[in-house]
This record gives C-alpha cells, sequence and structure tokens, in this order.
C-alpha cells in the first residue's frame, strides 16, 4: 500500500510539472508590440534628441555619434541598402538610419545595449541581431579607404610631415599596441590573458604624421608582446621583403616593447646621467611618437572613465575622419 501511495504522488508531480511546461508553451504574449517602443519614431532619441542637435548644436552631433551630419549621410547612402528590411503586414521594418545611429553610438561610447534600447526604442534582443550585419555592410562598403601607401611618392609625403611637423626625419609611421578587453573565450586558457589581469585582444596600429591610421593589424593574443606581434605581423614580413617601395633609410618609430632594428627605432633606455645625446634624441623620439600614444591615451581614459565621462569625445580633434587603413589580420 505504501508504495502504491508514493507512485500515485510521484505520477500526481509529474501530470502537474508536464501541464506548466504546457502552459509555458502555449502562452500568448502579453503584447506584440510593447506601447513605448511603439513610439519610437516620435519619442525616440533618433526622431527626437538627434534632429535638434543636427539643426540646433552640430558639433554635440558629432560628439554623440562621432561623425558629423554629412559624413553619416554619406555613410547611410553606402550602407542603407544592404541593412534595410522590407515592411510587412505584421511590423513596420526599422528604418536603417536608426540601425546605423545604434551601431554609431555604440562604438563610439561603448554603452551597453540595454541602456540603447531605451535611448532608441529598440528592444534589445533586436539591436544583438542586427548589430554585427551592420558592422560587417560598413566594412564592405568602405574597402576603398582601407589600403595602405603602395608608392614612394605616398611615403615621402609621410616623411615629409614628420620632418616638418615632428621634427624628426626620414619617419614612416609611429606604432604602438592597445589592448582591447574581450570575455575569455572557452577552453582558451591564458592565451588571451594580458598582463594587466584582464582578457584581451591586441590592436597594432602604425600612424602617420597627421594622426592617421596607415595599417592595422587586429586580433592578436592579449597574452603575446608589441614586438612578437610586429615580428610576426604582415607589416614586418612587407617590410622585409621589400613589397612597400618604402623611401631608403625610412624608419618606423616604436617604444621600449619593441626590437631595435635598421627599420625600426626605440629611445634609449632610461637611466641616471644619461648622455646629452640620448636625452635629446629620446626628446625627440617620444615627440614624434605622439600621434599614435594620444589615440592609446584616450582609449586608456575611456576604458577607465565612470559613466559620466564616458560622454566625452573618445578621439580629439585632431583625429580625421577619413583615415585610410590597411587592415592585416
Amino acid at each position: 500500500m505504501a508504495n502504491n501511495y508514493v507512485l500515485n504522488a510521484a505520477a500526481d508531480v509529474f501530470e502537474q510539472i508536464l501541464i506548466l511546461e504546457l502552459e509555458k508553451k502555449t502562452k500568448k504574449r502579453e503584447y506584440w508590440v510593447r506601447k513605448w517602443i511603439s513610439r519610437r519614431n516620435t519619442l525616440g532619441a533618433s526622431g527626437t534628441l538627434l534632429k535638434e542637435l543636427h539643426f540646433e548644436d552640430p558639433r554635440s552631433f558629432c560628439n554623440f555619434l562621432r561623425v558629423d551630419y554629412d559624413m553619416f549621410y554619406e555613410l547611410l547612402q553606402k550602407v542603407g541598402p544592404i541593412i534595410q528590411r522590407q515592411n510587412t503586414v505584421m511590423r513596420t521594418a526599422i528604418p536603417a538610419a536608426i540601425k546605423l545611429q545604434v551601431v554609431l553610438r555604440y562604438l563610439a561610447s561603448g554603452d551597453s545595449i540595454s541602456s540603447l534600447q531605451y535611448l532608441y526604442r529598440v528592444p534589445k534582443n533586436t539591436i544583438s541581431c542586427f548589430l554585427e550585419e551592420v558592422l560587417d555592410a560598413i566594412s564592405s562598403q568602405l574597402k576603398e579607404f582601407i589600403q595602405v601607401p603602395k608608392k614612394k611618392a605616398e611615403w615621402e609625403i609621410i616623411t615629409n610631415g614628420f620632418n616638418m611637423k615632428w621634427n624628426f626625419p626620414q619617419c614612416i609611421g609611429a606604432i604602438d599596441g592597445k589592448h582591447i578587453v574581450i570575455k575569455a573565450p572557452k577552453h582558451s586558457g591564458s592565451l588571451y590573458f594580458n598582463y594587466k589581469n584582464q582578457f584581451s585582444i591586441v590592436l597594432l596600429a602604425l600612424v602617420d604624421h597627421d594622426y592617421d591610421f596607415t595599417c592595422l593589424d587586429i586580433g592578436s593574443y592579449g597574452s603575446a608582446s608589441d614586438g612578437g606581434i610586429f615580428g610576426k605581423s604582415a607589416l614586418n614580413t612587407a617590410i622585409i621583403q621589400n613589397r612597400l617601395d618604402l623611401p631608403e633609410n625610412s624608419v618606423i618609430l616604436g617604444d621600449e616593447a619593441f626590437p631595435l632594428k635598421e627599420y625600426l627605432m626605440k629611445p634609449f633606455p632610461r637611466r641616471p646621467n644619461q648622455h646629452i645625446k640620448e636625452r635629446v634624441y629620446n626628446y625627440r623620439h617620444c615627440r614624434a611618437h605622439r600621434p599614435i600614444n594620444s589615440w592609446t591615451a584616450h582609449r586608456e581614459r575611456i576604458h577607465n572613465s565612470t559613466s559620466s565621462e564616458r560622454e566625452r569625445p573618445i578621439l580629439g580633434n585632431q583625429w580625421k575622419k577619413n583615415s585610410k587603413c590597411f587592415v592585416l589580420l
């Protein structure tokens, strides 16, 4: 009798669990579209704040998206046909302009998708769906700007710029690396763990005299050093194989993390009673290395800032919006 009682009780519990699971699956949605999201076009940031900034304060518009209105519109013309979806009888598609604004704000501020959801009145699950799509569209449509100088005359413009602006002759660029914090991939061990006790990938950048990127190497393990990444990079291989048509005796400026080579210069070691010539060279070297230092310093400030400080511009006014770069993966 006791065994039958236990079996009957277990069967009743199991039946109730099945009923609850079926109710979850057949439960009707409380809202097809939440009311506050349905007012996206009239009350969202795209239809209110950005319109006000465009007409009343263009500089703040540029600060908000890190591009001015003309450049935003030009970019929208390029990626709009790719990211725009058709309206259906069920619902109206999100405009391409709003998608692009959300992605640009995400890149400019590093804000969370949850915060962008309330700012633009776009559900966070929807943002996570189109985020990668918009980024791929931007990358594919701006390939014409992603190129490294290929002729000696183009390199000579850079060397002349370093000589005139930074008082350093025969320099084709300043190089440095920046750790981009990531969530550690599964089963990656310590490959992405860096000296800052964070998981990251490294962005190695070469910048010209006018703060424009000329070469990028993205995706190396955070545990690797800048010098090791440069040694394995396509840029270093191209220089060794003389495929870049560089001016004679031209050099790249790096910091102490890079190895000393004929085409790569670094400061003298810091020590007491340093010779005056070494101190003068270090001053000139660090001064000419400033374009890349400005970028890494701004990125470091944004990463360590509080939420209120993150509203400041990531990049200084000296940065050009049309930077040409060659992405080396």
